[in-house]
């Protein structure tokens, strides 16, 4: 993702990949609009996590990119409840 040629991207569906255990941040994606992320179930991380005591969340570090509209995430349970701690 740090390679140039992604900054353009607006949509990325990222799908069933049952060993991956952490993807890329996505927050260098600045026209980032649509992120979807199905069936990922041992993944754990989106880049680096920060944890935020005040909120009691973690979050990616660079966090989300400022145009994203919609996030889907299914059949990734893992992903879902860090976000949700």
């Amino acid at each position: 993702i740090a390679d140039s040629s992604f900054k353009n991207l607006s949509s990325l569906k990222l799908r069933n990949c049952k060993n991956c255990k952490s993807l890329p941040s996505v927050g260098r994606l600045p026209l980032l609009k649509d992120l979807s992320i199905i069936g990922f179930d041992q993944v754990q991380k989106i880049g680096v996590q920060h944890h935020l005591p005040s909120a009691d969340i973690s979050v990616p570090s660079e966090g989300f990119p400022a145009n994203l509209t919609s996030l889907a995430l299914s059949n990734a349970p893992k992903i879902y409840r860090s976000l949700m701690e």
